[in-house]
């Protein structure tokens, strides 16, 4: 018996199952963990209330870089000119796509590309290794690299080129330690990491 050539022919094969839709896991840098949805889109990082990934945080632009985001899912990163710059996987990026698993740094804040399952473990891990010797002086991580620069001896254009920030950044961040400490040194600052027990070790990789 000939097969009718005009009948489709059955298959087995199930239909391509799409990809899950990708979230930005936050896992580093001010308000950790947090986890943001990534619809099809624009999503501005910045530090300007209003955008859709905001990170309070000095060092950060108001309107840092963005995310755009299109069906497949695609996600591109675009650099919108900041002050401190965009790193992706710890070198400087401009512009181009992302791929799941990339790292954007921006100041403090390290921002993981990948899907909200994955995103859960990542979320469980950075509030898992928050460090608690931060809390005694109540910096955040950017102002307590400054002060054990600091301490070590550096001044402010040498501190600005180790954390590739600006020494305005440099001098902003020691007006606020100074105000939160209550001190008006490098001596006096010094003095108070060592009381707290947050003088960097040699082995620090700051």
């Amino acid at each position: 018996m000939t097969q009718d050539p005009t009948r489709r022919r059955e298959t087995s094969e199930a239909p391509a199952r799409e990809p899950p839709p990708l979230v930005l896991a936050q896992v580093a840098g001010p308000g950790t963990p947090r986890t943001f949805p990534l619809p099809v889109g624009e999503h501005v990082i910045g530090r300007e209330a209003g955008v859709q990934i905001r990170i309070e945080d000095d060092d950060v632009s108001r309107r840092h870089a963005k995310l755009v985001v299109t069906r497949g899912p695609s996600v591109s990163l675009v650099d919108l000119g900041s002050t401190n710059g965009t790193f992706v996987d710890g070198r400087r990026f401009d512009a181009g796509p992302l791929a799941p698993g990339a790292s954007i740094e921006i100041a403090d804040a390290r921002l993981v590309l990948t899907d909200a399952q994955t995103a859960a473990g990542l979320r469980a891990a950075a509030g898992a290794a928050a460090p608690p010797a931060m809390a005694s002086l109540d910096l955040t991580p950017r102002q307590l690299d400054i002060a054990r620069l600091v301490a070590m001896g550096l001044t402010n254009q040498a501190i600005a080129e180790r954390l590739r920030i600006s020494p305005r950044t440099v001098t902003s961040h020691l007006d606020h330690i100074y105000t939160r400490l209550a001190i008006s040194s490098r001596a006096a600052l010094v003095s108070r990491l060592a009381e707290a027990g947050l003088l960097a070790r040699p082995a620090d990789d700051l």
